[in-house]
């Protein structure tokens, strides 16, 4: 971030709401400016050049600003390098931001570990950054061994440390000493716009919010309550957390990441998704759509290919209604040659529709897998 020197006068990032910006660096400057307004020396719409930086280099624009104006010590590089690695901020980025190396940046984040009572003795100088250390480094070999021995309160602390996280949004440290992290799977909308209102992420947000509602935010209390729980409470929660952070996002319709994943909690994506105009045929090319079609209604093909895509679209969720079809990268892949077994169902529905026996008793079967 030195080129921060160089920039106008202070940097903006856009609102939550997107409607309006936040100061992040330069509030004095804007203060001045506001007096000048208030005086009448300069006009309330005055313009001044501005710097629009994204929300996760808000923090590291401010930090830097200070940074420049006044070294910081040990324990305020610690605080305010901790705030970045609880947006999301990795150690290198950091260590490139403010110009030392990574490993400066992983000495410092280790006093995370220390008390309170220690750290404020570090900074009246009444021990060295040395002997802090070695009493932290004591303390948590130590607590290592204890854990090892309590399973249960493993348990707790690895759920604590994802609920953090997943369930009030807390990123880094955040009042958890696992070093453990997770990266919350939540913007799946920027590749399907439909998904937010799908049956699957509204599930899942429901789960989510019932917890949410149930648990205290505050660290130590979401611990103490976590205690409380039964196992199968805690593994019921660890199962929600876990799941949020999954990510199978494929660049290839052949590509079916996270098979043995997907085997082991039996997933069959007819439960969840429905090939419609606006939700696959409309996004695919028309080669594409008419190749599918080609699975579950052979005989509409010619006919359909003389038709513009969207009329293709809207053609295709019609005639797939009901047929348990789904591309390749749905399909189920629990042992070999399972997902075009899924495909065989589709041709033997089309067939029956031609027969016209069978369709209703085929779609039954698949409402129920």
């Amino acid at each position: 971030m030195g080129v921060l020197r160089q920039v106008p006068p202070w940097y903006v990032i856009r609102c939550a709401g997107g409607a309006s910006y936040e100061v992040v660096a330069g509030g004095r400057r804007l203060a001045a400016l506001q007096l000048l307004a208030k005086k009448k020396r300069i006009a309330s719409d005055h313009p001044v050049p501005c710097l629009l930086v994204a929300d996760a280099l808000a923090r590291t624009a401010s930090l830097t600003e200070n940074v420049q104006r006044e070294a910081m010590g040990p324990v305020e590089e610690l605080q305010a390098w901790q705030a970045l690695v609880d947006e999301g901020r990795s150690v290198e980025a950091i260590a490139a931001d403010f110009g030392v190396t990574p490993l400066v940046v992983r000495c410092r984040l280790r006093l995370a570990n220390v008390s309170p009572r220690l750290l404020a003795d570090y900074q009246a100088e009444a021990v060295t950054l040395e002997q802090l250390m070695a009493l932290s480094a004591h303390r948590t070999a130590a607590l290592q061994a204890e854990l090892a021995r309590h399973p249960q309160v493993a348990l707790v602390a690895v759920v604590h440390r994802l609920a953090l996280r997943v369930l009030f949004d807390e990123y880094g440290a955040c009042g958890s000493p696992i070093g453990i992290s997770a990266s919350l799977q939540d913007r799946l909308a920027q590749h399907a716009p439909d998904v937010e209102e799908a049956p699957a992420a509204m599930s899942l947000r429901q789960v989510r919010g019932a917890w949410n509602a149930r648990l205290p935010q505050d660290p130590d209390a979401l611990f103490a309550a976590l205690l409380a729980l039964p196992q199968d409470e805690l593994l019921s929660l660890l199962a929600v957390c876990v799941a949020s952070t999954v990510s199978v996002l494929a660049s290839g319709e052949d590509e079916v990441p996270a098979a043995a994943l997907a085997q082991a909690v039996h997933l069959d994506m007819h439960e969840w998704w429905t090939p419609t105009a606006e939700g696959y045929f409309s996004h695919v090319s028309k080669a594409k759509a008419l190749e599918a079609v080609q699975a579950f209604a052979p005989d509409h093909v010619t006919r359909l290919s003389r038709l513009k895509k969207a009329d293709i679209a809207r053609e295709a969720e019609r005639l797939a209604a009901g047929t348990g079809w789904l591309p390749v990268m749905l399909r189920a892949q629990d042992n070999e040659g399972s997902a075009t077994a899924v495909s065989s169902e589709a041709d033997t529905v089309a067939q029956s529709r031609d027969g016209g026996t069978g369709v209703e008793d085929h779609a039954g079967r698949l409402a129920v897998a």
